[in-house]
């Protein structure tokens, strides 16, 4: 009896310092204030943590610019200058800030057929520039699988119109659709394209 009361004392002795390093027992750590306040998936935060993934890998690219009908590719290394020109286009869509709260409906739904969780994003209103975001995320491990933006800008004179696709390790795509009173409708479309 009293060998199991000091091997009792002694877990609990050398158990406490790992448990006062818990959240939950750390009285000096506070919370940030809005911890507890919801936001929307960021698109930014996401290709942060791709490019973590893939900068100072030797990648390279299958660049493919179609451009009302003429195409052209080339060979692109992934660099910062290359990801920057990527980013510039998702990172404007972005919706993951406090101030959209309450300016999407959001749904979740299961996709069987292809083993995902899809989360959707549709603007209530169509002043704003990102429209439409769907986020296919693998139903085991939670990674996303395909990021599908919609974005749209425009008054009476003018209206640009962006479809962009994400597919981590497989293409990026960045269409963009452009029209107004003064000048022809033009149609690009870049494509990168990881495995060719």
């Amino acid at each position: 009896m009293h060998f199991r009361h000091v091997y009792h004392c002694a877990v609990l002795l050398l158990g406490l310092p790992f448990l006062s390093g818990c959240k939950w027992f750390d009285k000096d750590r506070q919370q940030p204030k809005n911890a507890s306040a919801d936001t929307y998936y960021s698109i930014k935060g996401f290709l942060d943590d791709q490019w973590r993934f893939l900068e100072g890998q030797p990648i390279v690219l299958l660049r493919v610019a179609t451009f009302n009908g003429k195409s052209d590719s080339s060979f692109v290394s992934l660099d910062s200058m290359v990801w920057k020109e990527i980013r510039k286009q998702f990172d404007a869509s972005d919706i993951g800030e406090p101030r959209f709260l309450g300016q999407y409906d959001f749904s979740m739904y299961n996709e069987e057929a292809l083993n995902q969780i899809v989360l959707s994003y549709t603007a209530k209103n169509r002043d704003l520039l990102t429209q439409k975001i769907n986020i296919g995320m693998d139903n085991v491990n939670h990674q996303v699988r395909t990021v599908y933006i919609e974005t749209h800008k425009g008054n009476r004179t003018y209206e640009k119109t962006q479809k962009l696709t994400y597919i981590p390790r497989q293409v990026i795509s960045i269409q963009a659709f452009e029209k107004s009173i003064i000048s022809r409708p033009e149609n690009l479309r870049v494509a990168y394209y990881f495995k060719y």
